[in-house]
């Protein structure tokens, strides 16, 4: 069986905690790129096909850098989320990845809420 480690690529990491009620969150460390988007998305989506998730807390205080495809990423993990009626939204955005959000203004949408 594939572990989210497996996905894992050297600029990218993963480590997930379940908590109750089916709610996951996912910590992402490392960069999104054009090399790593697709481990990126496969995992964020494999996270969301998954039984008995609710919602999923997507953790990208260890991100030192996301590009567009990322962010579009992102943003198609929501519509994801969405159809399949789970809490989705990130937590921990600072720095470049929280200043490239904010700039191409999905920052509030991306956003956990309470």
């Amino acid at each position: 069986m594939e572990t989210f480690e497996d996905r894992a690529q050297p600029q990218l990491r993963f480590d997930r905690a379940a908590g109750q009620d089916g709610v996951v969150t996912l910590a992402v460390a490392g960069e999104v790129d054009m090399t790593t988007g697709d481990c990126f998305r496969d995992t964020l989506l494999a996270v969301l096909a998954e039984r008995g998730v609710r919602r999923l807390l997507l953790d990208v205080g260890g991100l030192r850098f996301v590009d567009s495809n990322g962010v579009g990423v992102l943003v198609k993990a929501q519509r994801a989320a969405d159809e399949r009626d789970i809490g989705f939204g990130i937590v921990n955005a600072a720095g470049t990845v929280r200043g490239v959000l904010e700039m191409l203004g999905v920052y509030e949408m991306l956003a956990a809420r309470p």
